[in-house]
């Protein structure tokens, strides 16, 4: 099982969709719409054009690590491009 920041076990995720268990592979891009922030997801063995727009509260329950990774990744892009 793979370890998070913290040496800390993180479980296999997998979502429902469509009656379906996916597993996320990783988040796209975000926007917040109606002050409710929304991740694009990309599913692991499915078509781009299966990837679905999940709000964050799901996220956080269901994916946490997969969250984090995209929110890490976007701290480190903002503080390259800063001066």
């Amino acid at each position: 099982m793979k370890e998070d920041d913290f040496n800390r076990p993180v479980p296999k995720v997998t979502l429902n969709v469509c009656g379906e268990n996916w597993a996320p592979e990783k988040v796209l891009t975000s926007w917040k719409r109606n002050n409710l922030n929304e991740y694009l997801v990309r599913w692991k063995d499915q078509a781009t054009s299966r990837d679905t727009w999940e709000l964050e509260s799901r996220m956080i329950r269901d994916g946490p690590e997969i969250l984090s990774r995209y929110k890490r990744e976007q701290r480190r892009r903002t503080s390259e491009r800063s001066p």
